[in-house]
């Protein structure tokens, strides 16, 4: 609006007789360009927002993936290998001792908390999949945290991840399952053989 003197001019430049109704359109017109202005405003700061959230998202995506795939690799290379090629020697059965040509392997062994020899007797007399070893627990976003578990069965090694509840669960029913049969297997070896 533009004020020549006594003659006020609207948008497209024809005169208008009643410089207060101007006011009141140009007033109302202002007040909605700035609700529209405030809205975009509005709307695009959400979008930025989720813009940020996805990338963020993906980003501890892509972290959790590679610490995972780096532990995996670790543990397939320091602890199932040698381990595999022990238990393929002995004719598909789980060594007393983790395999260890030197005190750093025998370090790898203790690291991947591989059972104690009176442990494995017991474990070699299993019928279903044991767990042999595992990595420490690992922390993850946007997934639980949970333990990768090396399980032998049938002279293989399989690795597996597990959550930290289902590992728990598992591990303390192993121990009982250990403590029952070596239980049982003291008992045969302690009883007095029966003479006719």
């Amino acid at each position: 609006m533009v004020d020549a003197g006594r003659l006020t001019f609207g948008q497209r430049g024809e005169q208008v007789d009643n410089p207060a109704a101007m006011d009141r359109g140009a007033k109302r017109r202002m007040a909605e360009r700035g609700r529209r202005g405030r809205a975009n405003l509005f709307g695009a700061g959400l979008l930025s927002l989720a813009g940020v959230v996805v990338l963020f998202g993906a980003t501890i995506w892509q972290r959790n993936n590679a610490q995972v795939a780096a532990i995996e690799s670790r543990l397939q290379k320091e602890f199932v290998a040698p381990l595999q090629v022990a238990i393929t020697q002995s004719r598909n059965v789980l060594p007393l001792e983790f395999p260890a040509r030197n005190a750093a392997d025998r370090a790898q062994g203790h690291q991947y908390h591989y059972p104690t020899s009176e442990d494995v007797w017991a474990l070699r007399r299993a019928t279903e999949p044991v767990i042999v070893g595992y990595a420490g627990r690992l922390t993850l976003f946007i997934r639980p945290d949970g333990y990768f578990v090396v399980e032998f069965h049938k002279g293989r090694l399989r690795i597996e991840w597990l959550c930290e509840s289902d590992f728990f669960k598992r591990i303390t029913a192993q121990q009982q399952w250990i403590k029952n049969k070596r239980a049982t297997l003291d008992a045969g070896r302690h009883r007095t053989p029966e003479l006719p």
